[in-house]
């Protein structure tokens, strides 16, 4: 299937992907492209704009606040923990062109919904 990006953000990242793989065909440039879905960890400041939803759901709840759940929950996502991240990183650095050019995503699979994600959180506090 081929990518249709739904905004300018998408559509941007998607560009910068292309851009790395011409670079390789053209120049022999190496570049991988490694794709992060929702990262969450230790010390994430909950109140940035940037930050996940797992994080803004924990300090909701540790502050006796049910978390904001936006349409009916339903919605997929996937998460990784940052340890994931560097861990891809790290590999991707010394992986070299065995990975190339191609793209990665960098998520643990299937997630679950909002809200069973928060429902999770709920039973264990």
């Amino acid at each position: 299937m081929l990518p249709n990006p739904i905004s300018p953000y998408a559509t941007a990242k998607l560009a910068s992907e292309y851009y790395m793989a011409s670079f390789f065909r053209c120049y022999g440039l190496e570049t991988v492209c490694l794709r992060y879905f929702n990262v969450f960890g230790p010390r994430q400041d909950p109140s940035s704009p940037y930050s996940g939803v797992l994080a803004k759901f924990i300090t909701q709840m540790l502050d006796g606040e049910a978390p904001t759940i936006l349409g009916d929950g339903k919605q997929s996502r996937d998460f990784t923990y940052v340890d994931n991240v560097v861990e891809a990183n790290l590999l991707a650095c010394v992986a070299g062109a065995a990975m190339l050019p191609d793209e990665y995503s960098i998520s643990q699979p299937h997630s679950g919904s909002t809200w069973s994600r928060h429902s999770r959180f709920s039973r264990n506090s």
